[in-house]
């Protein structure tokens, strides 16, 4: 039987949650500032398909590539790291996901 290591799995996670807000929020700003994820190869000095591994959790981004992302879209690091929308759009979408299953239900007839 293998054990796990309750600590690790939590530092996981929370490693993988702060990645997934991160890129949230990188995307939210390109946005805002009407600039491309493609505009993220010249900030950080990498090819289009080294961002999009980045953007899509492929691989991980550096702190100095943090940096270089939150000067270049004119916010401060903690903004790219600030769940608060991330949540309430999860939230919402989970909302969203219960109530359309409960389109799709179904009340039995009675036969007479």
């Amino acid at each position: 039987m293998t054990m796990v290591d309750p600590v690790l799995v939590a530092s996981q996670f929370d490693e993988d949650e702060a990645e997934a807000i991160l890129r949230y929020n990188i995307r939210k700003y390109l946005k805002a500032n009407r600039v491309s994820q493609n505009s993220l190869m010249d900030v950080l000095n990498i090819t289009s398909g080294a961002v999009s591994q980045l953007m899509t959790g492929r691989t991980h981004f550096k702190y100095g590539q943090v940096a270089a992302i939150a000067n270049y879209l004119h916010v401060s690091m903690d903004d790219l790291s600030n769940a608060t929308q991330f949540n309430e759009d999860r939230n919402f979408l989970e909302r969203m996901k219960k109530a359309v299953s409960y389109t799709h239900l179904t009340l039995p007839t009675n036969s007479l």
